[in-house]
């Protein structure tokens, strides 16, 4: 083997250990208000939601000279979030008619992208199921359909959990949608989210 190779493996298998891989989970519970949005904010009146997420970020860095524990203790931008959310409407209906609601189930997933010149905030998109139900006394239709959202946030880091605040805009389309009351339109809110990340 040739002197200049073996320098090469060399340098190679001392850099593989210089690499700082850093993975880490974070877990939030967040809740809120939800504005119905377009033919589906005709048939029902603003509702809630509540919200659970697990995230992770995961980040691969060749550190050098004096940034090398800066750099290793900066995790990365970039980070993937999975949702669950429970979001509740009432309708809007004559006098006569009880209990008549439309829910949202979603289970989405997401793209997070904080870079440190945007201080704690950050845009998150992605896309998931969302099982749609109408239900009433004596009533009850739903559906599950593909859907997507996108929104922006920001993070309060304390000394232990961070605190953060979150507003997203959902499109479910397709006609006939439960939620929509008959109109053949898509179904459309935004959740604005007040929570806490452990």
């Amino acid at each position: 083997m040739s002197r200049r190779r073996l320098t090469w493996i060399m340098v190679v298998a001392a850099a593989v250990p210089c690499a700082s891989v850093r993975a880490q989970a974070s877990f939030a519970i967040a809740a809120g208000f939800s504005g119905p949005r377009g033919d589906f904010g005709n048939v029902v009146n603003s509702g809630y939601h509540i919200l659970a997420s697990i995230a992770t970020d995961a980040g691969v860095y060749l550190p050098s000279g004096r940034d090398r524990a800066q750099r290793s203790n900066a995790g990365s931008p970039f980070r993937v979030r999975a949702d669950g959310e429970l979001t509740e409407f009432r309708y809007k209906l004559p006098s006569g008619a009880r209990n008549a609601k439309a829910r949202v189930l979603s289970g989405t997933a997401n793209a997070l992208v904080s870079p440190p010149q945007f201080g704690g905030g950050y845009v998150i998109a992605g896309i998931g199921l969302y099982h749609m139900s109408a239900e009433c006394d004596g009533c009850t239709t739903s559906t599950t359909k593909g859907g997507l959202n996108g929104g922006v946030g920001y993070e309060l880091h304390l000394t232990r959990i961070k605190l953060f605040a979150e507003a997203r805009y959902h499109y479910i389309g397709g006609p006939s949608d439960p939620t929509t009351g008959g109109v053949k339109s898509s179904t459309q809110f935004i959740p604005i989210s007040l929570g806490v990340i452990f």
